[in-house]
């Protein structure tokens, strides 16, 4: 091996950091927007029943 290991990793955390970061903020945002689907249609479904 001429590549130290050392170089692999840091390239794999310099790659998957950013993706990770990415992939959380996505999973937040569309738990959020699942969020404000459900509370929209409990408000509206309220608003129909009273």
């Amino acid at each position: 091996m001429r590549v130290p290991s050392p170089f692999w990793i840091s390239r794999a955390i310099r790659f998957n950091l950013p993706l990770s970061v990415v992939s959380s903020f996505g999973v937040g945002w569309s738990k959020r927007r699942g969020w404000v689907l459900v509370f929209g249609w409990m408000s509206r479904s309220a608003s129909s029943i009273f």
